[in-house]
């Protein structure tokens, strides 16, 4: 494995961008590099997203550990509460979000059940 790989890059906006929700911090971005990096966030609190390569996100983790596992997708369950976690709930054969979840995540939730 190469140890000099960027796997994810962690972002704030500039100080122009400060009034900004996380959710708007997160739209911003996509019109910017959709289609360039998976891009997503962690906290509704925190001004921040998390770029990754496109197609690595935890769904595509999830996946990996499953099938390295032996596992098949009807029998992975995943729960999240936030954005990040949207690929994982979907991919599962059983994808659930906690009460509190973000709106994106409980909407996935509610989808795919």
């Amino acid at each position: 494995m190469d140890n000099n790989k960027v796997v994810k890059l962690l972002a704030r906006p500039s100080k122009s961008l400060h009034g900004m929700s996380a959710d708007e911090f997160l739209h911003a971005a996509e019109e910017v590099a959709a289609g360039l990096v998976e891009i997503t966030h962690s906290d509704i609190n925190d001004l921040m997203i998390e770029c990754s390569l496109l197609g690595v996100n935890k769904g595509s983790g999830l996946a990996a550990l499953a099938q390295a596992r032996g596992h098949s997708v009807e029998h992975v369950a995943a729960v999240g509460d936030m954005p990040n976690d949207v690929p994982m709930v979907k991919w599962a054969g059983l994808g659930c979000a906690v009460a509190n979840a973000h709106q994106w995540l409980l909407d996935v939730a509610q989808q795919v059940l």
